[in-house]
């Protein structure tokens, strides 16, 4: 494979996969490594590819006050789970693992307090 051809294959990920920009350069600098360390041969002029678009997407933060005001008006469970995960910075599916096996854990006291509670009777 050359550099016409890593070009054509970069400017195929960019275009008919569609992936992200830091894809696109990983998978660059990865060959751009291969070339240079492993097979010890220049990769030689890419020329022009397809370069994948970065995003604009900025993400969405709240200020303090809102999130105060979004957790006060919660109850129960739903205002703990929140509070942790905004208190942790974890994400949503680690906090739903936590709140699985919590729940689980939970469970399995109350069926073993159950047992003694019956075996002290």
């Amino acid at each position: 494979m050359g550099a016409v051809e890593i070009g054509a294959f970069l400017s195929h990920l960019a275009g008919a996969n569609h992936v992200a920009a830091s894809t696109q350069n990983q998978a660059l600098n990865a060959l751009i490594f291969l070339y240079a360390e492993v097979w010890h041969l220049d990769i030689g002029d890419l020329g022009q590819f397809v370069r994948a678009k970065r995003s604009s997407k900025v993400p969405v933060v709240l200020a303090k006050e809102e999130v105060n005001r979004l957790l006060v008006a919660l109850t129960d469970t739903p205002q703990l789970m929140a509070g942790l995960l905004y208190g942790t910075g974890m994400r949503l599916s680690m906090g739903l693992s936590v709140a699985a096996k919590t729940s689980s854990v939970v469970n399995s006291l109350q069926d073993s307090s159950s047992v003694a509670i019956g075996f002290i009777k």
